[in-house]
């Protein structure tokens, strides 16, 4: 039996940026790449099916201090999260991609279930899905002294999308009850879809929070006292 391989690949890098304007102002910045392949072949060594991913993180903050006694600290990100799951990949064995063997048009052939045999082969029918998710985030901090109270307060806003499209089975399935059914050309059930239909679901989401907190100092005594507000908005798909 021919050994089945996996094969990883991974490309990450970040950058970072610092630079002060003046005493009052400073602004740093961060950027973060990491994308990865990573291919698994089919149970009988037919074809490969990789899984591709891609984040992206951008990050700026600027700290401006109006005087000894009041800072702020206002930051913005944006992150994207990118994957695609069981891509059409290429064939190890040259009758994986023989579209004469398919049972949907124009697709190569179908996954076969043979109980005793078999758990569930494919030769490139297995469900591919597309995912990616935005996240746009946005803070603002706040630090005031006025005497023995140390202030922190602020607000976070963060938007997220998320889209994913889905692709189930489109070579179609065959399940044999049996051994003696899969040699006498018996299938028990069939399994199929328009692999021309895909639908992509988009669901978006609002992310808002706000605090405020006092640090309280008295000679060996503090006290912190706080509040905060988060809440989430009820996700909605872009295309109803």
């Amino acid at each position: 039996a021919a050994i089945l391989s996996q094969e990883l690949t991974e490309n990450f890098g970040t950058v970072r940026l610092d630079h002060r304007f003046s005493t009052a102002d400073a602004l740093s910045g961060t950027y973060m790449h990491d994308k990865a392949s990573f291919g698994v072949p089919d149970p009988l060594n037919n074809t490969t099916f990789p899984n591709l991913t891609t984040r992206q993180l951008v990050a700026v903050e600027e700290t401006h201090t109006f005087n000894q006694n009041f800072v702020n600290a206002f930051r913005a990100g944006f992150n994207r999260t990118a994957a695609s799951v069981n891509v059409a990949g290429p064939a190890l064995n040259p009758i994986a991609a023989d579209t004469a063997l398919g049972s949907a048009p124009g697709r190569p052939a179908p996954i076969i279930q043979v109980p005793g045999l078999t758990g569930t082969v494919a030769v490139g029918g297995n469900s591919f899905f597309d995912h990616a998710q935005n996240s746009f985030q946005v803070y603002d901090d706040a630090f005031v002294s006025r005497g023995s109270h140390s202030l922190k307060f602020g607000f976070a806003f963060e938007r997220v999308q998320y889209d994913e499209t889905g692709l189930r089975r489109q070579n179609g399935l065959f399940n044999f009850g049996s051994i003696t059914n899969f040699l006498t050309n018996r299938p028990t059930n069939f399994f199929a879809l328009d692999p021309t239909r895909s639908q992509q679901a988009s669901i978006m989401t609002n992310i808002v929070a706000a605090y405020v907190n006092d640090s309280w100092r008295r000679k060996q005594v503090t006290v912190d006292l706080g509040m905060r507000y988060e809440m989430s908005t009820i996700p909605v798909e872009r295309h109803n």
